[in-house]
């Protein structure tokens, strides 16, 4: 049996594993912890009916996805359990990465415009996207490099939001365009719708370089 550094210095040992007599196990809940405070007797966000019907092939998609899916799904869970927004917002821009490509500032750039491509067909305006993009990963700079201010905002549509609010629901469109779209899209395909857009076109419709 492995005994700890105490005990070699001492030459005790009461009987019991080492990792018992040195090491302290805490558990850590698998839940909100507003739900100690019986956040349930609040008011919530109603789950429209349309969402629910969603729900299944979401879960199928999701099951069936590659590893990169898989990763921002589970930050999109751990942002529930977060209680700090620096850390929802660095989970977020963590699942965010995985869908549409890793953090480095030359990369921002191309990661907002993935994000005008993947969700313009949800509704999204173009513009916002990228926009909300540049300006969550701005502040994930912040966070990183410990300048970022307390309760950080960001302003939408004349709208004050939680920067950590704002990147939740952008890797959350983002994971159920890629899951709901068929097939899946990936960063190559984003990039490629792209540069189709920017194609100049005759004013017949034809492609001037056929």
């Amino acid at each position: 049996m492995r005994r700890s550094a105490s005990d070699r210095r001492t030459g005790q040992t009461d009987g019991r594993p080492t990792s018992l007599r040195s090491k302290t196990v805490e558990s850590a809940p698998r839940y909100p912890l507003a739900f100690n405070e019986g956040v349930w007797n609040q008011e919530g966000r109603t789950i429209t009916a349309d969402e629910i019907d969603r729900l299944p092939s979401t879960f199928r998609a999701l099951s069936a996805s590659g590893k990169r899916a898989k990763l921002a799904g589970r930050r999109l869970f751990q942002t529930v359990l977060r209680q700090d927004d620096d850390d929802v917002t660095i989970d977020a821009c963590i699942g965010i990465e995985a869908l549409l490509g890793e953090q480095h500032d030359e990369l921002v750039h191309r990661m907002g415009l993935r994000a005008s491509v993947a969700l313009a067909p949800s509704g999204w305006d173009p513009a916002m996207a990228y926009d909300l993009l540049k300006k969550v990963y701005g502040h994930r700079s912040k966070i990183v490099h410990g300048t970022e201010p307390a309760n950080a905002t960001i302003t939408v549509a004349e709208s004050t939001l939680a920067v950590s609010r704002v990147a939740v629901r952008l890797l959350r469109a983002l994971l159920e365009s890629q899951l709901n779209s068929d097939p899946p899209w990936t960063t190559s395909a984003l990039d490629a719708q792209l540069f189709a857009a920017l194609v100049p076109r005759t004013p017949g419709g034809s492609d001037p370089s056929k």
